[in-house]
């Protein structure tokens, strides 16, 4: 699960722990989802930003704020060769 790049296992009570700034939700609106909080997530853990980035790209996902509004904005991936628009 991409939330799990950035959580942590409690031993003691044997239980996954997500970081604040990424971890798995289910809206009512868009069903089960991962929350994002970008700035936070790219200074405590650059590499989990990256990961993050990367696989919304790589499959074409859609971002919203919790307004409902367009989070961010990004190019949708490229195959090789193909021209950026």
């Amino acid at each position: 699960m991409l939330s799990d790049a950035a959580a942590a296992f409690d031993a003691r009570d044997r239980r996954l722990v997500y970081a604040d700034y990424l971890r798995p939700a289910y809206t009512e609106q868009y069903g089960h989802c991962v929350e994002v909080d970008f700035d936070a997530l790219e200074q405590a853990n650059p590499y989990a930003y990256r990961l993050v980035i990367d696989f919304i790209r790589s499959n074409g996902l859609e971002l919203y704020a919790h307004d409902g509004g367009a989070a961010i904005e990004y190019d949708a991936p490229r195959t090789p060769g193909q021209a950026a628009s």
